[in-house]
């Protein structure tokens, strides 16, 4: 007669290792497959100028393309024209967008400052 374990010990063995296998796999493959924190970029200036030709003023569109907002008033420097944006371009939120001046002649460039450390340039 032979000695040994029972097939229904076998059976019973191999389903718990096989169900710590897989328990451990789920967690090693969780935690490699975890979300990783999105950083907290600046607030970000993108500044287009559009529609300026040597007979019609151009718009300047400011834009915050980082994921914080712009804190304080936007100043624009170059150009023809004195500019200043108006009042909808403070704090400019996350994402945001506004016309900053509508007077802005064909050649024009300079650079738009947001209150922090954000700048843009533009060319008309």
């Amino acid at each position: 007669m032979r000695k040994g374990i029972s097939p229904i010990v076998a059976v019973v063995l191999l389903i718990a290792i096989a169900v710590i296998a897989a328990v451990g796999l789920y967690f090693w493959v969780g935690g490699l497959a975890t979300k990783q924190p999105t950083p907290n970029t600046p607030g970000t200036i993108t500044a287009i100028c559009s529609g300026a030709t040597n007979s019609h003023n151009g718009t300047l569109m400011v834009s915050n393309t980082g994921t914080t907002a712009l804190s304080g008033s936007l100043t624009v420097t170059g150009g023809t024209y004195t500019t200043s944006c108006d009042s909808s371009c403070n704090s400019l939120a996350a994402g945001a967008s506004c016309v900053c001046s509508s007077t802005m002649a064909a050649g024009d460039s300079g650079t738009v400052y947001g209150a922090s450390t954000a700048s843009a340039e533009y060319n008309c």
